[in-house]
C-alpha cells in the first residue's frame, strides 16, 4: 500500500509538516520533543475542558511534560495549548535545562560524578566507561527488558550479576568484595543521584518560565522515575497514556515509549 511520511518541523516553518526533508533539515532535526509536547498540549487541554474526572481536570492550566528516554530527558512546559519557549536547538535547550543528557539505558555512570554518597561515605567514581544506567535499573528490576537494547559497557551479558560487577567497578571494586545487597544499595545511590539532577533541571525550567504547573505528564522508557519526582514537586502525575484513546493497554504502553511518532500521527489527523 502507498505510504506517506511526515516530519515535524520547527516554528520557523509556515506549515507544521512537510513530506520531504530536503531543504528543511535544520527545521526537522531534533523536533521529537516538540511533536510530543504539542500533541499533549492539544489533547490534554481538550479533555480538561470536557471532562470532570480528577486526572483530566488536573491538566487544566500550566502543564509540565517530561520525556525520559534511553539517552536523554526532554523537559517542556505548556500553557493554554502553547509551548513555552525554552529554546529550539539542542544547544539552546541544553543551556536552559530543557534537554538533559540523562537516560535510563545508555548514560555512562561517570556522568554522575565525580563523587557518589554510598555507605555513609563520599566515594570517588572512576572516570571511565565501566557501567551505564541500564545496569542500575537492571539491578533494581525497574527497566523493561523490551527497552534494554543498547550494548553493555564491557560487552558482557545483561544479567543482574554482570550488571552488579560493572557497578562495583565504578568504585574500583570486584563483585566478590561485597554482598548483593550492597550492590543493590549502590544502584539505589546512583538512582538518587540521577533523580536529583533531573529534579534540578525541572526546577530550573519552571523558574525560567515563571509558570506554576499543576500536573506532570510523563512518557518514555524512563517514565517510571517520574511519579517520585511529581510527588517531590507536589504535582499530580499523569502518564501520557491517559490521553490516548486506544483500548488496548499494551498498545498504549508501547505508544507512550515511542510517543513522538504517535504524536506526529495524531497531530496530522487533528490538523487535516
Amino acid at each position: 500500500l502507498p505510504q506517506a511520511v511526515f516530519y515535524m518541523a520547527g516554528p520557523d516553518q509556515a506549515a507544521s509538516f512537510t513530506a520531504t526533508v530536503h531543504g528543511f533539515e535544520f527545521s526537522v532535526a531534533s523536533m521529537n520533543w516538540h511533536a510530543s509536547a504539542s500533541c499533549l498540549a492539544e489533547t490534554s487541554n481538550g479533555m480538561a475542558e470536557t471532562s470532570d474526572g480528577p486526572s483530566e481536570a488536573s491538566a487544566a492550566g500550566s502543564m509540565l511534560i517530561v520525556d525520559i528516554g534511553s539517552t536523554t530527558s526532554d523537559i517542556t512546559l505548556c500553557h493554554a495549548k502553547q509551548l513555552i519557549d525554552n529554546g529550539w536547538t539542542d544547544a539552546e535547550r541544553m543551556a536552559r535545562h530543557g534537554l538533559l543528557y540523562s537516560g535510563v539505558v545508555r548514560t555512562p555512570l561517570m556522568a554522575f560524578g565525580p563523587y557518589i554518597e554510598w555507605q555513609q561515605q563520599a566515594r570517588h567514581l572512576a572516570a571511565e566507561y565501566f557501567a551505564t544506567t541500564a545496569d542500575v535499573y537492571r539491578v533494581l528490576d525497574e527497566l523493561d527488558s523490551a527497552h534494554d537494547l543498547a550494548d553493555t559497557a564491557d560487552g558482557q551479558d545483561r544479567s543482574v550479576a554482570a550488571s552488579m560487577r560493572r557497578l562495583a567497578r565504578m568504585l574500583g571494586h570486584d563483585l566478590e568484595d561485597a554482598a548483593s545487597s550492597d550492590w543493590q544499595s549502590l544502584a539505589l545511590a546512583f538512582k538518587h543521584q540521577q533523580l536529583a539532577s533531573l529534579l534540578h533541571a525541572i526546577l530550573s525550567c519552571i523558574a525560567h518560565s515563571d509558570l506554576h504547573p499543576q500536573s506532570l505528564t510523563g512518557l518514555g522508557a524512563g517514565s517510571f522515575l517520574l511519579p517520585a519526582i511529581a510527588q517531590q514537586l507536589n504535582l499530580t502525575y499523569i502518564p501520557a497514556s491517559t490521553w490516548m484513546t486506544a483500548d488496548d493497554p499494551t498498545l498504549k504502553d508501547h505508544a507512550q515509549v515511542c510517543f513522538p511518532a504517535y504524536a506526529v500521527a495524531r497531530l496530522w489527523q487533528a490538523w487535516h
